[in-house]
């Protein structure tokens, strides 16, 4: 059920209790984590700890500036945007923790586009190159066209992006979205109570321009298939969204088509990428449920690392 006109008891369990690190107050904490680099555009700050409270969930970072194992000399190497990073859990509680890679994996898991993890992998990983994992999310084209602004340029991509850290603009712009929601009058958020929880979707959540990707980009998924066809052997997991998994309890129109839009943007990745590479294996993500995922954000819950770190076991992809 859609709650067209939530009340304040709802809007304060779904903005200001939940994890959500898409509303401003809780982004600004996520971004101060945050550095330029001049490989990858953006990296996290190298060996950051915060506990739970700052957060929501602790949070930590490697040597590398980035999150999970990190052993450059492994022969298995995971590639993804941020839920192959793990965000919105505990330290602990990530799909990657608890599994044994057989010769160690290194995670080069960021929310940046295809020629940084390009970059990320040609300085980092100094092993054989025997296992890609690739998490499949459709924030890769979203990424791919923010970060191809930064190429070639001597920019700062808080300013490129205009990101902030100042609290009263979190303040004012969280204030924003939380009235239009009040009044019924945000076009793209919605709040629905599912099987008794409260989720909210974003109807136009990683929405690409199907035409405009595939007619720009086809260079960037060629440089993906250099990249991948290294390895000896290549598992692809399709994460499907929050809001796809929502569709089949709503059957809201807007849900259906952003189903449908991801779903295009999977198969042109599958046609440009997975049916090029000499040796891959794929897993369409069936096996996960809404109840995977944190209700007001778009990252998995606990239960949803679980279920992808035991799809890695059962494919033998680690122990």
């Amino acid at each position: 059920m859609i709650i067209e006109r939530p009340d304040d008891r709802v809007l304060e369990t779904v903005f200001l209790t939940n994890v959500n690190l898409a509303f401003p107050l809780q982004a600004r904490k996520w971004l101060a984590l945050l550095q330029n680099d001049p490989l990858s555009g953006i990296r996290i700050k190298p060996n950051v700890s915060r506990p739970a409270a700052d957060m929501g969930f602790s949070f930590s970072s490697n040597g590398f500036g980035l999150r999970g194992p990190d052993k450059p000399d492994a022969g298995t190497v995971i590639f993804g945007t941020s839920f192959a990073m793990g965000m919105t859990v505990d330290n602990g509680d990530n799909w990657y923790d608890e599994l044994d890679f057989e010769d160690g994996a290194l995670n080069l898991g960021l929310p940046v586009g295809i020629a940084e993890m390009q970059n990320l992998l040609e300085e980092l990983h100094t092993g054989p190159r025997r296992t890609a994992i690739f998490l499949y999310h459709p924030n890769i084209w979203g990424h791919e066209v923010k970060f191809s602004t930064l190429r070639g340029k001597d920019v700062d991509a808080f300013a490129e992006f205009r990101w902030s850290l100042d609290l009263a603009q979190a303040f004012e712009k969280g204030a924003k979205i939380i009235g239009t929601m009040s009044k019924g009058k945000n076009k793209n958020l919605m709040i629905a109570e599912v099987l008794g929880q409260l989720y909210l979707l974003n109807a136009k959540y990683s929405l690409s321009d199907q035409g405009f990707v595939e007619q720009t980009y086809r260079p960037a998924t060629k440089g993906l298939v250099d990249m991948l066809s290294a390895f000896e052997n290549v598992l692809v997991v399709r994460l499907p969204t929050k809001e796809e998994l929502a569709f089949s309890h709503l059957q809201h129109p807007a849900l259906r088509d952003l189903r449908q839009n991801h779903l295009s943007g999977w198969e042109f990745f599958k046609s440009q990428v997975v049916e090029q590479l000499p040796r891959s294996e794929v897993h369409e993500g069936d096996c996960f449920e809404l109840s995977d995922y944190q209700p007001c954000d778009t990252h998995w819950n606990r239960a949803g690392n679980a279920r992808m770190r035991n799809l890695l076991r059962s494919l033998g992809y680690a122990a």
